[in-house]
């Protein structure tokens, strides 16, 4: 059992490693896609695996959990889009 558990820590490191070089390359289409995936109840269910990340990638998680929000028909996406320098790619669900 315990080497499931990094087995799934080591994936859901990877994933957040993906979606911090989506972000920066301004891919928030493919971020959406993978952060959506992270909140499935199939993965959000893995609590064990969630809190054995160091908190440092359980900060990064909340704040990328935070951009893809759809409080106030997503306005921290729509800000940081805003301030993004082009090209990138939006979420194409907004529009």
């Amino acid at each position: 059992k315990e080497g499931n558990l990094k087995k799934r820590v080591n994936i859901y490191k990877t994933w957040l490693k993906i979606c911090l070089e989506c972000l920066k390359l301004n891919n928030f289409h493919a971020l959406f896609a993978i952060t959506s995936g992270l909140d499935s109840s199939a993965v959000h269910r893995l609590k064990k695996t969630f809190s054995s990340l160091s908190k440092d990638k359980q900060k990064i998680y909340t704040e990328l959990h935070k951009i893809v929000l759809p409080n106030k028909s997503w306005g921290h996406f729509r800000e940081l889009l805003k301030k993004t320098i082009p090209p990138s790619i939006p979420f194409i669900g907004i529009y």
